[in-house]
C-alpha cells in the first residue's frame, strides 16, 4: 500500500508543542525537504508524473498523488525548511 509520512515543513507555530507526537492522517503540509516514502508510493509518484505532473513538486506529491493513499503528517514536526525561515524557534 502506498503510504507517505510528513516530517517537517516551512517554520511555524507547530514547532512549539508541548504535546506527544502524533502522526495524524489526511493532513497535508508541503514537506518536500522531509518526507517518508515507500517503495509503493515512490512507484505511485513516478507513475503519475507521466501525465498528472502540472503542479510544482510540493503539490504534486503532497495534494494530487499523496491524498489517493495512506498519508500522515507528523506533529511535531522534526526539522524545518531553511530556505523560508526566517529565523530559528
Amino acid at each position: 500500500t502506498p503510504c507517505i509520512v510528513r516530517c517537517g515543513w516551512q517554520l511555524s507555530a507547530t514547532y512549539v508543542d508541548d504535546q506527544p507526537p502524533e502522526l495524524a492522517e489526511g493532513v497535508v503540509r508541503m514537506a518536500n525537504h522531509c518526507s517518508l516514502v515507500n517503495r509503493a508510493m515512490a512507484r505511485e509518484l513516478l507513475a503519475a508524473s507521466e501525465d498528472l505532473l502540472d503542479a510544482t513538486s510540493d503539490v504534486f506529491a503532497h495534494e494530487l498523488v499523496a491524498t489517493r493513499h495512506r498519508n500522515f503528517t507528523m506533529f511535531p514536526p522534526i526539522s524545518y525548511d531553511l530556505s523560508f525561515a526566517m529565523s530559528a524557534p
